[in-house]
């Protein structure tokens, strides 16, 4: 069980590494090359990216608990004092789910992914980028999509 939850922290930790090597190439290409940042410099992206870096915070703090609370094994302080369960495995997971409630990616992501313009290099950045809208018609209790191309 131990090692379940090391996995789950190295890949936390891998995601977060990646994450920030992604915001801090892009921030320093976008300067090097005098361009604007590709991210949304809106109020509710901010809310988002704020919402993912809590959780992932809070899941690295309960993974970290967990590992030294099974290394001490059942009759360990962590397992058998009832406060640390509920500061270090409760209350980061009770954080993580309230942070999703105000960064909700429908809510901060939707106008930014609506009006997203990808840019492209080479002979596909004459071609149109911007994609054709979607369709959803709604049969009874079934939802099609259709993409027009």
């Amino acid at each position: 069980m131990e090692i379940g939850i090391i996995i789950q922290a190295v890949g936390n930790v891998i995601f977060t590494i990646v994450a920030f090597l992604l915001f801090l190439r892009t921030h320093l290409n976008c300067r090097k090359l005098k361009t604007p940042s590709p991210f949304p410099q809106t109020f509710k992206f901010k809310i988002f990216v704020a919402a993912i870096i809590i959780s992932d915070v809070m899941i690295l703090v309960r993974a970290v608990y967990r590992v030294m609370e099974l290394h001490q094994g059942w009759k360990g302080k962590l397992i058998t004092t009832e406060w640390y369960f509920y500061v270090f495995d409760t209350m980061p997971m009770i954080v993580c789910m309230a942070v999703w409630i105000l960064g909700q990616p429908g809510w901060m992501l939707g106008v930014e992914l609506a009006n997203a313009h990808f840019r492209l290099k080479g002979k596909d950045a004459e071609k149109e980028t911007t994609p054709p809208m979607e369709e959803i018609e709604l049969n009874g209790n079934e939802a099609q999509l259709h993409i027009g191309l």
